[in-house]
Formats: structure tokens, sequence, C-alpha cells
């Protein structure tokens, strides 16, 4: 029995090695218009495509302002959030008694209203996020994608 060029006998099997085929993709470039290409292009990491916007003007914050300033600031955001806590209590009480027992047992210890709460003044692009967590999520059908990613 002939076999082909590009198989190997091993006692009484035949073993055939598959030929192989390269395959290029891509655009070709002549050298200049590779290197104009390459000069238009931005580092993933570079701080102006990377960063969000609002990280960008907190780092500006804190760079320009005196550091004793920046501690004063932080401190007033930080009573604003408690105060907004001790204000989502009842909120939240409720919350809670309407939730699954399961569910809340296992954020028994969050405080939903708030976080509700400082999505939304952050203006957070998905809020459909807070019903996942207090309601649970689905684990059929399909689901979106959120518009933040």
């Amino acid at each position: 029995e002939m076999l082909p060029e590009d198989s190997e006998q091993e006692g009484d099997q035949k073993k055939v090695k598959r030929a192989r085929k390269t395959f290029k993709y891509g655009v070709q470039w002549d050298p200049a218009e590779f290197l104009e290409q390459a000069k238009q292009l931005r580092h993933p990491k570079d701080p102006q495509v990377a960063l969000p916007q609002v990280l960008k003007e907190a780092a500006i914050h804190v760079l320009a302002h005196d550091p004793l300033e920046v501690a004063k600031h932080r401190l007033r955001v930080v009573m604003a959030v408690h105060k907004q806590a001790h204000e989502c209590q009842e909120k939240e009480h409720v919350v809670k008694r309407n939730m699954e027992p399961m569910v809340s047992a296992v954020l028994k210890a969050k405080n939903i209203s708030l976080w509700k709460h400082l999505l939304e003044i952050t203006e957070f692009p998905d809020m459909d996020v807070v019903n996942l967590v207090t309601e649970g999520v689905p684990l059929s059908g399909t689901h979106s994608k959120p518009v933040n990613f």
C-alpha cells in the first residue's frame, strides 16, 4: 500500500501528518505608512485613556491643593456620607423587610439604600445593579450588557 509522502509507518498503523498551511492577516503597509500609523496610537495605560474622568479630577484636586485642605475636604465628604447613612436607616429597614429572608441575611451588614443613593449622586450609568444585588441575578435566560462596559 502506498502512503502519502507526509505520512509515517508505525507497525501496522499508518500515521498521516496533515499539511501545514500558513495564513497571513492584516494590512500591508510600507515602512513609512506603518510608522505613521504607529505614531497615531496611544498606549492603553496612558492616563488620558485609562483613567475615568472622575479619577483624573480627584488626582488634579489632590495635586493642586494644600494637603490640609484636601484632608478637610475628605473629612467633610465622610461626614456627609455618615449623615446620609443615618437618614437612610428607616428606608433601609423597609428594603431589608421586603427582601427574601436569605438575601436579607446575606446583605444584613450592607446599607443598600445608602449605596443606591451614592450611585445616584455620582450618576452611575448602570443603576440596574442595585436590583441585581437586592433581587438576585437570574440564572437562566439572556442578560443585557451593562452600559458602562
